[in-house]
């Protein structure tokens, strides 16, 4: 079905050395691979099979299994089932790669003298209004693929929102949608991961600097060096929109 194909681009495209593309309709063509970093999607296709714990066992640690029931592009066809594992595409020139959330190491430091006078801002977040609870719907494979509403809650608030806490957390509960994910383990290890990152995202920088001054792209880790900001060494991760960056702190 459309799913493997897919899946044979992507996640195995070294195992099946694919030498095509696919259009709209799920149809393949001849085209080299010579457009594909081989070597990224090797180290992505054993990402996302590196068998992690689950409640019933070891299970790969991502994998897609979805329909596309409405006309997309290709290219965001691509992006959706790499959004399953936490990734994106990546275009130098002609070459297409994935960029997957991982430790890195730090690709580089931006000095307060590459920035353009007074763009650097830094915005802090309130902690105090993160969601408490995610729900997710799903397409429960271990009930013949219904609907299902998956819940996690965040495990540093735990029994923190009880009646008897003097300083008790209020409940504020969010649904997401996990497009591809029908395994309820894999929606709860997602979920945990997101309530983490939102809890550990205090703070966010954005500035402007030349082109010429960033040599890094998105989903890399750089360090910062600021006046304002007094945590240079600490890793940031960039997010690029044109000729401005968008920071925040590396979960570990």
């Amino acid at each position: 079905g459309f799913y493997d194909v897919l899946r044979d681009f992507g996640y195995k495209v070294i195992q099946k050395n694919v030498k095509w593309y696919i259009d709209e309709a799920g149809n393949r063509f001849g085209k080299a691979n010579a457009d594909l970093d081989l070597a990224e999607w090797e180290d992505f296709a054993d990402y996302c099979d590196e068998l992690v714990p689950s409640e019933s066992g070891d299970e790969p640690r991502h994998q897609f299994d979805g329909v596309f029931d409405a006309s997309v592009s290709r290219w965001e066809a691509l992006l959706r089932v790499c959004q399953v594992a936490r990734a994106t595409l990546v275009m130098n020139g002609r070459k297409i790669r994935p960029k997957w959330e991982r430790p890195r190491l730090r690709n580089q430091v931006i000095s307060y003298a590459d920035m353009i006078r007074d763009s650097f801002r830094i915005q802090w977040v309130n902690t105090n209004d993160r969601p408490t609870i995610l729900n997710a719907q799903i397409r429960n494979r271990s009930r013949n693929y219904e609907q299902d509403l998956i819940s996690q809650e965040d495990p540093s608030s735990v029994g923190l929102n009880a009646p008897n806490m003097l300083d008790r957390l209020q409940t504020r509960a969010e649904t997401v949608q996990l497009f591809g994910v029908t395994r309820a383990s894999h929606a709860r290890r997602e979920l945990t991961f997101r309530l983490n990152a939102q809890r550990l995202s205090r703070r966010f920088v954005s500035f402007d600097c030349a082109l010429r001054a960033l040599v890094s792209e998105v989903g890399d880790v750089v360090g910062v060096q600021s006046p304002v900001a007094r945590w240079f060494g600490q890793g940031v991760q960039i997010t690029l929109s044109g000729s401005s960056a968008s920071l925040q702190p590396v979960l570990t």
